[in-house]
């Protein structure tokens, strides 16, 4: 599996809802687990460059206020949009998104967001101008 998804990665294949589609379900369950691994992951390298180490006391510190800041959002945005979402939900999402022909076009990175946001409670009413404007945005890119 994880040479399929290296293959996928570095194909060149557009991953918007005509490629989600075409996955098998073990393949879009593990997509979505690199996805939340991936979410971790920019949390890290979101501060890591701000953080210096004192070796002598075996911390990293940083005085920059941005690093309480980035742990702000990030906290608050993982509380509220991740907390016991699995990657089974987020992919049945997905496949439920993509059932609509007119969001096919869209990434599946950008489809994630009115997902999470619908899973956490969104109305709907909220999330239709964010997919219209996602919509809008595959027709460019």
């Amino acid at each position: 599996l994880g040479s399929v998804m290296s293959a996928y990665a570095q194909s060149g294949i557009r991953r918007d809802g005509n490629w989600w589609n075409e996955l098998s379900a073990g393949t879009k369950n593990a997509y979505v687990t690199g996805f939340f691994d991936g979410i971790d992951m920019g949390n890290e390298f979101s501060y890591w460059g701000i953080l210096s180490t004192d070796a002598a006391k075996g911390i990293k510190y940083s005085s920059d206020p941005a690093i309480g800041r980035v742990e702000k959002s990030y906290g608050s945005y993982f509380a509220k949009f991740l907390t016991n979402v699995s990657s089974t939900q987020l992919a049945d999402g997905l496949n439920s998104f993509y059932q609509n022909y007119r969001n096919r076009s869209i990434r599946v990175t950008d489809a994630v967001w009115p997902v999470l946001r619908e899973i956490s409670g969104v109305p709907k009413s909220k999330v239709e101008p964010l997919i219209l404007q996602l919509r809008r945005n595959a027709q460019v890119n």
